[in-house]
């Protein structure tokens, strides 16, 4: 599991990707909160890129929807790049698509 920062567009850049991969579970959620932290209270759009998650649970989901509520709340815009497989299949499950601006389908 891991979370790295791209700016898009440099010093100016009001946009930041956030790529995270592995996995997006309770055993990884302590680490993923501590490190998505670092990003929510700056000033940046977010980006979390999810396709190289490789599974996710219902921990996972309570911190993307964390980004997307705490990102909003600062009146910044929040995005996703979904993931496939198994972790998309989650956030279906869970009815996540709408909140969390994805498409009906895995692409």
């Amino acid at each position: 599991m891991a979370i790295t920062r791209q700016d898009n567009g440099g010093k100016k850049s009001k946009k930041c990707r956030l790529t995270i991969d592995g996995e997006m579970t309770i055993y990884m959620a302590e680490a993923l909160k501590a490190d998505l932290d670092k990003y929510l209270g700056n000033s940046w759009d977010l980006e979390i890129d999810l396709s190289a998650v490789t599974e996710l649970d219902t921990a996972g989901a309570q911190l993307l929807l964390l980004a997307a509520r705490e990102t909003e709340r600062a009146e910044r815009q929040f995005s996703i790049i979904p993931p496939t497989g198994e972790a998309f299949e989650t956030i279906k499950m869970l009815n996540l698509q709408q909140r969390l601006n994805l498409p009906e389908a895995a692409s």
